[in-house]
């Protein structure tokens, strides 16, 4: 969840001379009950309702800094984040950990940590959780294409993916940045889709495409890139993946009744388009009221 929708954010005041740090999950507040199990988990924190920006936001916020140094750090520290979000993570940690030295003056802790927050990611930048499996030094791209035509990563396998990408961590990242949909493919055709998308990290959707046994390359839409998948032998393994035996779905916030949607239409109405045009309604009609 938090490769998806996590932040990491300090906040610095010079004239009152303030740090603030936070740890900050934010979902659509129909997610609400997911933030709670979270916050339950954890048994830190709090949920939030008061977005101003987006009052249909809801979000899990921790910003006591014993409860971030003891209880979030080392969660972080064992289990690394795998997206760009690491970048953002290390930076607060140092922070952090700078707040906390006593030897500094308070001023002296604010110039350190805005140091610190002014450092830019890197537009090749590759979470070191990877290094495990792949040397960030093999990767030496500086555009788009030669990122995705890298040895380094081409010749990665499920074996080596699943020593750092669990089917936890999917989960949850599914949660947060996968869609499962039916989409037209003629006048008369409706089929089942997923896809999952990112601004960066590239490596990450390979790994996902290689656990979910995808065929289809990853579409570098300049901005974006795209993961996505209708062929029907790639659905039904992603369907299997996240279901237990009795059928239930491995999903614990509103993505559980969107799969549950898709799952059962697939295989009680697969080319009734009529019937799927109605489940498509359905689905289209629930992502609106989020």
């Amino acid at each position: 969840m938090t490769d998806g929708d996590g932040t990491f954010n300090v906040y610095t005041n010079m004239n009152n001379m303030k740090i603030i740090f936070t740890y900050k999950i934010s979902l659509m507040s129909k997610n609400t009950q997911l933030l709670y199990k979270i916050k339950s988990y954890l048994n830190i924190g709090s949920v939030s309702y008061n977005n101003k920006n987006n009052p249909n936001m809801v979000s899990y916020k921790v910003r006591n800094k014993n409860h971030l140094l003891n209880i979030i750090i080392p969660i972080f520290d064992k289990y690394p984040l795998l997206t760009s979000k690491r970048f953002n993570y290390l930076k607060f940690k140092t922070c952090l950990l700078i707040s906390e030295d006593n030897n500094l003056s308070q001023m002296e802790k604010l110039i350190k940590i805005n140091n610190i927050k002014n450092i830019k990611l890197m537009d090749n930048y590759m979470s070191d959780a990877w290094n495990m499996i792949i040397k960030n030094e093999n990767i030496n791209y500086n555009t788009r294409k030669t990122m995705m035509t890298s040895s380094a990563i081409l010749t990665l396998n499920v074996e080596n993916i699943k020593k750092i990408m669990t089917k936890s961590w999917l989960i949850g990242f599914i949660e947060a940045e996968g869609s499962f949909f039916l989409t037209q493919k003629s006048s008369n055709r409706l089929v089942h889709s997923f896809d999952i998308s990112q601004k960066l990290d590239y490596i990450v959707l390979y790994g996902i495409k290689l656990l979910l046994n995808i065929n289809n390359t990853i579409k570098d839409r300049k901005t974006y890139f795209k993961l996505e998948t209708n062929n029907s032998k790639n659905i039904e393994y992603i369907m299997k993946m996240f279901m237990y035996a009795d059928h239930k779905s491995m999903f614990l916030g509103m993505k559980s009744f969107e799969f549950k949607i898709w799952v059962r239409s697939y295989f009680k109405y697969k080319n009734d388009y009529n019937k799927l045009l109605k489940v498509r309604e359905i689905m289209m009609k629930y992502r609106k009221n989020i």
